[in-house]
């Protein structure tokens, strides 16, 4: 039994609540998660590994915006055990049922977790067929009435930029218990990350009992194949591009440094703790070397060729294209995909403007699919409501 106290800027809410040390991962550490039962489930994530507060903040961030993964809210707070600081947390809600009910607004959810596909809500069924079906390779009408593709594909290329080296174990997925309810994943845990240069694209896909996000069974997949390399070499383009994905990282530094600074006094000299300055600088190594070592192991697995694109916005900033969903540019922008799956890109006017034409290609409408393997350079042309093209 404990009292917890919530701090705002202008109040403080007392709760009474049952106390529990949480997860497999830091029950042997100094610094341990906590979970709280009080009018809902919610966790105290410690972040206790080298570097899991800013890589998770990183990641989440990246991810949230247009990822179709499912994530938990989290909010740093300095934490007080006792009157005792004990360090930066954060705090979540569990990732359970009731979350996940509340989120979707299904009376009742599939949930399934870990490597041994455990129901830990509702059963198993629906998911072991999902399983056999990618296992073998069913095509993809199948399997999209099964699950959404574009989550299972979108945790493939964040395990895949991260390296994650227990992506088999921290694993989660849930479906909306009705009719047509689909399955799709929770992205969670992505602290443990591979150096920038490991092979992860081999190693994942040569495990004997392969884990989500089932590498090996989506790379022999002739149609999910081609839409992971489209779908990562969007990420790589985009969120996950070094000048942007710097400028996320180095917002993210700056807000919580402080919180960061003080978290690692408490705790340099009884954990393996980098410092947050250390931290900061592995994660833009990462953010600067990961990308290109990653597309080339695909190249290397796939056999199918990286190739170089570019997109102009004439004139500029009269709109803006996405790839894969993902805003690319309103300007001009080059990007590296891969030969044979193609990418869809999407013509979006600004105010006061409309989409006349692509140039480049022979492809018409607003939205295009384009083989970067046959086409190295293309033109969004847009004009102006109600004048002619000159």
């Amino acid at each position: 039994d404990a009292q917890v106290e919530w701090h705002s800027a202008v109040s403080v809410h007392r709760e009474e609540v049952r106390l529990a040390v949480s997860g497999s991962g830091t029950r042997g550490l100094p610094k341990k998660n906590f979970k709280l039962y009080g009018a809902r489930e919610t966790i105290l994530r410690a972040d206790a590994t080298p570097h899991a507060f800013l890589r998770n903040l990183f990641i989440e961030t990246i991810a949230r915006p247009h990822a179709r993964v499912e994530i938990q809210p989290g909010t740093p707070v300095p934490f007080y055990l006792n009157g005792v600081y004990e360090g930066l947390y954060r705090v979540m809600p569990a990732k359970n049922s009731a979350w996940l009910q509340e989120i979707s607004g299904a009376e009742s959810v599939d949930l399934i977790d870990g490597p041994g596909a455990h129901a830990l809500k509702g059963d198993d069924e629906q998911h072991a067929q999902l399983l056999g079906m990618l296992e073998h390779g069913a095509s993809l009408d199948p399997l999209s009435a099964l699950m959404d593709v574009k989550s299972l594909l979108d945790l493939a290329c964040f395990d895949l930029y991260t390296g994650r080296a227990d992506h088999d174990l921290n694993t989660r997925c849930w479906r909306p218990r009705e009719k047509g309810g689909r399955w799709r994943w929770i992205l969670f845990d992505m602290d443990l990350w591979a150096p920038p240069a490991e092979r992860t694209v081999d190693r994942m896909c040569s495990e004997t009992v392969p884990g989500s996000p089932y590498l090996p069974w989506v790379l022999r997949n002739e149609e999910l194949r081609p839409r992971l390399l489209a779908r990562l070499s969007a990420w790589l383009a985009t969120s996950l591009a070094d000048d942007r994905a710097t400028v996320i990282a180095d917002s993210l530094f700056t807000t919580h440094a402080a919180l960061m600074r003080e978290d690692h006094e408490r705790w340099r000299t009884v954990l393996t703790m980098p410092s947050p300055d250390e931290g900061f600088a592995a994660l833009l190594a990462h953010i600067t070397t990961r990308p290109a070592h990653l597309l080339e192991q695909v190249e290397e697995h796939t056999g199918q060729a990286l190739r170089t694109m570019s997109v102009r916005v004439a004139p500029a900033h009269a709109g803006e294209v996405a790839i894969e969903q993902l805003p690319l540019t309103d300007d001009q922008r080059s990007f590296i995909a891969f030969a044979g799956a193609p990418v869809r890109l999407t013509a979006h006017p600004a105010r006061g403007y409309e989409f006349v034409e692509w140039q480049g290609t022979g492809a018409k409408g607003t939205t295009i699919s384009v083989d970067p393997g046959k086409v190295k350079a293309l033109r969004a042309v847009f004009r102006p409501l109600d004048k002619e093209m000159p």
